[in-house]
């Protein structure tokens, strides 16, 4: 990773106005597809669990069914600008995986960095679109989620860190029957649904029920209804409704909130189920000890806010690599988000690795930020000044 160094100016110069960035950010805030938080869930409650058991001297390996993939820490592309920043960045990928395969040889169908202040105990996601043009972590380019297939986890972490100048070194991974296990271990989630998501969600079960080993439980009737694992999974996978894609992100915040609620009142004796259940459907690097940390705070930790990653963005067709999202300058993206997760004082200037990147991506798609005008560069100094003003 080549040396960062930040600017000395403060919240200045960025490629679009401060408040340009703010509505753009707002708007990415409801589009996230936040499925993989159940990772957070999975690795806090299990630890507690594991927490209560050796407190009560009990099984002492009860974190010894989860899957360890290491990686080789060396291989990561680690920022080392950032890494005593006061955050724990964790990238957690949820992969559509038929056959129980957590690692090298399925897609990550969701990508997510999560942020953790580790003063604070806040929490931020950032999804990162699978389908975003970016160097995949060998220097090919094509969508995001094939870092994963290509190299497991370690591959897809260092995709992370090259294209974020991030400082990823853990990893969490789950598929659809882990979700499944943990909604059934908490006794199920109450979702107020639509008739129109009813039908799509008994279609959604007979899948999602072949994939799980599980039974078809069909619902009936608008209102509200409390959903089983196999059930909860398939409203989460809705994307025909009005909304889309947006509407199924929403689905899938709804979920997850509703689980972190639940996970957050439960006995031991439930938290153990959940480990017992879940586990070995998850893959990860954290260390137990890590784990426990997290569990004594349980109660401290909260998810602030959500963001999806590109900020800018376009959608176009590259060829065989079919429709991408393509970062509308992966630099300015880049600042945005380092911006958004750290709350920094001064403006983050990318390595010249990541520059790099940008101006390839740019090569290959044609897709550039629009040349600053007077106009924005107004807006920035007028912001700039507001803030000064305020401060003072």
């Amino acid at each position: 990773m080549a040396e960062n160094k930040k600017t000395t100016s403060k919240k200045a110069g960025t490629a679009k106005g401060r408040s340009t960035k703010q509505a753009k950010q707002k708007r990415n805030r409801a589009v996230i597809i936040a499925i993989e938080a159940l990772v957070i869930v999975i690795a806090c409650v299990a630890a507690i669990a594991i927490w209560a058991m050796d407190k009560k001297g009990g099984n002492q390996g009860a974190g010894s069914n989860l899957i360890s993939t290491d990686v080789d820490k060396e291989n990561l592309s680690v920022n080392t600008d950032i890494a005593d920043n006061g955050y724990w960045n964790i990238a957690l990928f949820g992969v559509d995986s038929r056959t129980g395969v957590l690692g090298k040889g399925t897609l990550s169908d969701s990508i997510i960095v999560c942020s953790i202040n580790k003063e604070t105990k806040e929490v931020k996601l950032v999804s990162v679109y699978r389908d975003t043009y970016l160097n995949i972590g060998n220097d090919t380019y094509n969508k995001a989620n094939n870092a994963y297939s290509k190299g497991g986890p370690e591959q897809a972490i260092k995709m992370l860190n090259t294209n974020l100048d991030l400082d990823i070194t853990n990893y969490a991974t789950v598929d659809f029957s882990a979700l499944v296990s943990v909604i059934d271990a908490i006794g199920g989630v109450t979702i107020d649904l639509t008739a129109e998501e009813i039908t799509h969600l008994n279609n959604y079960q007979v899948e999602t029920s072949k994939v799980t080993n599980g039974k078809i439980e069909n619902v009936s009737g608008a209102g509200e209804h409390l959903l089983n694992g196999i059930q909860a999974v398939s409203y989460c996978r809705i994307r025909y409704t009005a909304g889309d894609d947006f509407k199924r992100s929403e689905r899938h915040r709804t979920v997850i909130q509703l689980i972190i609620e639940k996970a957050k009142t439960m006995s031991p004796a439930t938290l153990a189920k959940i480990i017992e259940e879940a586990f070995p459907k998850c893959a990860t690097n954290i260390e137990l000890d890590e784990l426990l940390a997290l569990a004594k705070d349980i109660g401290s930790y909260k998810i602030v806010d959500t963001a999806g990653f590109p900020f800018d963005k376009k959608n176009d067709i590259l060829g065989s690599k079919g429709d991408c999202v393509i970062p509308i300058g992966l630099e300015d993206n880049v600042i945005q988000l380092h911006e958004y997760l750290f709350g920094t004082e001064e403006v983050y200037n990318p390595s010249s690795s990541l520059q790099a990147i940008s101006d390839k991506i740019i090569n290959d798609t044609g897709v550039r930020p629009a040349p600053k005008t007077e106009e924005t560069e107004q807006e920035d100094t007028t912001s700039q000044e507001q803030e000064s003003n305020q401060e003072e």
